[in-house]
């Protein structure tokens, strides 16, 4: 049977500072949970989490900044002319 494929996703590389004491308790987290492969796994998923809750706020979506025009707004207004 041949392996499933897998679909590429676009990835950005990130670098963040944290305090030594929350990487140390993050590093303790997984060690004692055994549910994540690595800190940055945990890093990942907690970011994932909390983005997912965020959208949830919010209708599902991450609000525009105030002041952006979308294009089915700007197409409007370029038809009141």
């Amino acid at each position: 049977m041949p392996a499933p494929t897998r679909t590429r996703v676009p990835v950005e590389k990130v670098t963040v500072t944290l305090p030594a004491t929350l990487y140390r308790e993050i590093g303790e987290v997984v060690r004692a949970d055994g549910g994540w492969l690595s800190s940055i796994d945990f890093i990942r998923e907690a970011s994932r989490e909390k983005l997912e809750r965020y959208k949830a706020a919010h209708g599902g979506q991450i609000p525009l900044p105030p002041g952006t025009v979308t294009m089915p707004e700007r197409k409007r207004r370029e038809g009141d002319r």
